[in-house]
């Protein structure tokens, strides 16, 4: 397991939690619009960079753990790592709850941290419709959907609390494809819309990629009703105003 860094606290990582964050380092997928590039290397290289900071992190939650209320083990994609559910149970061993953000293409290593009890909440990002060339598109690499599909039933049959969110990239995400989505998620707890916010991005074209009018977000919360139990866009509500990688 390699670490890309932690941030002590945070009040928007976990809606009605004071957190940590925890973030991951490496990825299996080349997201064009990622917000996180420098924790999409691989994790060797990772290693070579000196990340490595676990002895230091564990220590600050032995030393706060009485005052911060979970951890938010994000990345990068925390599932590369095989030694992930050790991780996660030194940080349930400190009496603290988790809560995983995940691109759901792990599902082996995600039923196994489900049926352990290594995790209290699921945030799966689900990029685009689940069509193959739509999703290597989204991707930036080919993606077995597979999956993808067998963590969406996990993450709903799982027994711990979940939500599936969208980032609303235009060129990625229209009024066609929340439907398709919402399909494929039907009676989920509760959908995240979060709008798409330019900045430092992996692709620098999406720097200057101009986002949808908030409005439109809004818009498509109308289409899926009923689809979900809950869709809701980030920043309301009290849920965190973080963009998804």
């Amino acid at each position: 397991m390699k670490l890309g860094g932690y941030e002590k606290n945070s009040l928007i990582d976990w809606d009605g939690k004071v957190a940590t964050v925890v973030f991951t380092s490496g990825c299996n997928f080349r997201c064009p619009f990622c917000h996180n590039p420098e924790l999409v290397i691989e994790p060797e290289e990772a290693g070579r960079s000196g990340l490595d900071m676990i002895g230091d992190f564990l220590a600050y939650l032995e030393q706060w753990k009485h005052w911060l209320e979970g951890v938010v083990v994000t990345g990068g994609e925390p599932t590369v790592h095989p030694d992930l559910p050790e991780f996660l149970s030194e940080i349930k061993r400190r009496g603290l709850p988790v809560k995983l953000d995940s691109n759901g293409s792990n599902p082996v290593l995600l039923e196994k941290i489900i049926a352990e009890g290594l995790v209290d909440y699921i945030a799966m990002d689900i990029k685009t419709v689940l069509y193959p060339e739509r999703y290597r598109q989204a991707c930036g690499r080919a993606v077995d959907l597979k999956p993808i599909r067998r963590s969406i039933s996990l993450v709903m049959e799982g027994g711990c609390d979940y939500e599936f969110r969208s980032t609303v990239i235009p060129g990625f995400f229209d009024h066609n494809e929340i439907e398709l989505i919402t399909e494929a998620i039907a009676g989920a707890r509760r959908y995240v819309l979060q709008q798409f916010k330019p900045g430092v991005c992996l692709d620098p074209e999406y720097n200057h990629r101009e986002p949808y009018p908030d409005d439109y977000l809004d818009r498509l919360r109308d289409r899926v009703s009923g689809r979900v139990e809950s869709c809701l866009i980030r920043g309301e509500m009290g849920v965190g105003e973080k963009n998804t990688i």
